[in-house]
């Protein structure tokens, strides 16, 4: 029923963990194909020691997340794809709770889900839900709820082949592009509980801001720039624009980066006022976040949550 692809460059330390954390799902009939994209370590040999006949794994070049993934949905069996980073990990539940959404929502073709983002030793940083509003394009466009795109996405093979697969030509934010996609012509729908442990550390590639800056133009003005986008979802073109000023503005923020930080956060508002509130209150939300991590429900460690 599920193909899991795993796209894996340089991850010999995770991908075992993150194979063994697909494999524990409580839905049986899967398959986990673990792309390997032209790794430098031994991810290649590290994943073809997992033995288990539910595993395959194909090699590729180096091309890139989006050319692996694309590798992985045309080497895919079942009726539904989903995607797991090789250093991101799975709740047991997390398949079958996403199978029942879309169970119950005939014409709904993709669903995500909340995640827990964790460190290293799976120390819960923070919570972020996956809300279930109904407005998946809205939010898609303006980069919200969507907490750990692509782990946390479960979508029908034949939609995947339909939109396109993912854009190649996108050095990053090829997700953003493939979520847009996904609420424009999937009907997705959202699981509310976190059932992603999504890892932040040193190598994930969003920490560089620079690289995100000519995609983002890239993303934007493909989907405002397409004829047939609904006028609803015109409309909000200057939104998205400030949204994405928004984001490179944070991430510099947390970078420390103060002089882009500003000049970002500058046109920003310039595109939408709205934001200055944003702006304003981003120190107090990063006081906030950390404090969130002590909250009562909140588990100080993830490892256990990992036991089916």
């Amino acid at each position: 029923m599920v193909s899991v692809v795993v796209p894996a460059y340089n991850a010999e330390r995770t991908v075992t963990a993150a194979v063994s954390s697909a494999l524990q799902q409580t839905v049986s009939s899967l398959e986990v194909v673990v792309v390997d994209d032209g790794s430098r370590d031994a991810t290649l040999e590290t994943a073809r020691r997992i033995h288990d006949p539910r595993v395959r794994v194909v090699s590729q070049e180096n091309r890139g997340a989006a050319a692996a993934r694309n590798r992985g949905i045309l080497a895919a069996t079942g009726e539904y794809v989903a995607f797991l980073d090789a250093d991101d990990l799975w709740l047991p539940r997390k398949l079958a709770r996403q199978l029942e959404v879309l169970s119950n929502h005939p014409a709904c073709q993709a669903c995500q889900c909340g995640a827990y983002f964790v460190d290293d030793a799976l120390s819960v940083l923070s919570v972020r839900p996956s809300r279930d509003t109904g407005r998946s394009l809205e939010e898609a466009l303006l980069f919200e709820n969507l907490p750990a795109f692509l782990s946390a996405l479960i979508a029908k093979r034949s939609l995947l082949l339909e939109v396109g697969l993912f854009d190649v030509g996108l050095e990053i934010l090829e997700e953003w592009d493939m979520a847009i996609k996904m609420a424009r012509f999937g009907a997705m729908r959202s699981v509310p509980e976190a059932l992603v442990l999504y890892r932040v550390h040193p190598g994930n590639r969003h920490r560089n801001v620079d690289i995100h800056i000519a995609p983002g133009f890239a993303v934007l003005e493909k989907v405002f720039g397409d004829p047939a986008l609904p006028a609803a979802a015109k409309r909000l073109r200057r939104r998205a624009y400030a949204t994405f000023f928004r984001t490179l503005a944070g991430g510099y923020f947390n970078n420390r980066n103060l002089l882009a930080f500003a000049r970002w956060a500058l046109r920003s508002v310039l595109s939408d006022p709205r934001q200055l509130a944003y702006m304003l209150a981003l120190p107090l939300r990063r006081i906030e976040r950390r404090a969130s991590r002590g909250a009562s429900g909140v588990p100080a460690n993830a490892r256990d949550l990992l036991v089916p």
